[in-house]
């Protein structure tokens, strides 16, 4: 990931801040001047390029830009914050923020006639999660990338190649490749690295029911000619549901309190998490 730093730790600063670029969709034809003869993407002015070093080699680009552009429709677009043509190590800044605006937690308990229930909420509001699992899967790495499953989203990334006669065919021409991906929905997968931006941050905020209980005592009369003076059985589940907008397994999610074994905590770093199981439990009270 760039930048590898993904997280401050900033003297007078709270821990949890995330670091990054802001993520700008993808670059399109529009952004380009097209020479038919040969075939190559030039950057039009005022279009900013990437730092080499931000997505690495972009597989399938490099026969069709000139020299060192990075640019090539498809590609990622990221910001270019201070203006300076080109997007670099300059253009990082804070991207998220860890910290919930608060948490809490409350519990419903009742009962009606011989019924009793329960239920144990948390909340959390206003926290960012790095969902590093969600940029890991754009990786075009070339060991693995272009041949490894994917998420299914990634079913409709931008795409340089379509299928005629049943054979793999490069498409370049502008209009072409335009209608190709009329309904593309993200960017192309392709490149050696992936760029540490807004795309991977998401909102945190979630209600969890934790655990959910319905018992039922016997009616007394009935204990009473069993010899016993309470008789209940129960029945539990917990992580009953989770409302949330992120689109990881789990919103309450921290794999490691220091990436990589680092020098410094990453709270709210969603990699490669283990989803949380929904359990079952019965049981029975007697009191003799």
């Amino acid at each position: 990931m760039q930048p590898s730093q993904d997280y401050y730790l900033t003297v007078d600063e709270p821990v949890g801040l995330m670091r990054g670029y802001q993520h700008d969709g993808w670059y399109t034809t529009d952004d380009f001047n097209y020479d038919p003869s040969t075939q190559i993407y030039t950057l039009k002015d005022g279009v900013p390029d990437l730092d080499s070093g931000i997505l690495g080699p972009i597989y399938g680009t490099t026969a069709n830009k000139p020299g060192s552009q990075v640019a090539y429709p498809g590609v990622q677009k990221l910001k270019d914050v201070n203006g300076d043509g080109v997007v670099d190590s300059n253009d990082i800044g804070v991207i998220g923020n860890a910290n919930p605006t608060h948490t809490g937690g409350f519990s419903l308990n009742g009962n009606y006639k011989n019924f009793d229930f329960g239920f144990d909420f948390t909340w959390s509001y206003g926290n960012d999660i790095y969902n590093a699992s969600h940029l890991e899967a754009y990786l075009g790495n070339k060991e693995s990338g272009l041949f490894r499953n994917r998420y299914q989203e990634l079913a409709g990334h931008y795409k340089l190649h379509d299928i005629v006669n049943g054979q793999l065919v490069r498409v370049v021409e502008p209009s072409a490749l335009d209608a190709l991906n009329a309904n593309a929905k993200t960017y192309l997968p392709y490149g050696e690295y992936a760029a540490m931006s807004t795309f991977a941050i998401e909102d945190g905020s979630y209600l969890r029911l934790n655990t959910a209980t319905l018992g039922y005592t016997l009616p007394q009369g009935i204990v009473d000619k069993l010899g016993i003076n309470k008789f209940r059985v129960y029945s539990s589940i917990f992580n009953v549901f989770t409302l949330t907008s992120y689109t990881g397994f789990d919103p309450e999610v921290n794999v490691e309190e220091k990436q990589s074994s680092g020098s410094y905590p990453t709270p709210g770093w969603d990699y490669g998490a283990y989803p949380r199981s929904r359990s079952f439990t019965f049981g029975v009270n007697v009191e003799f």
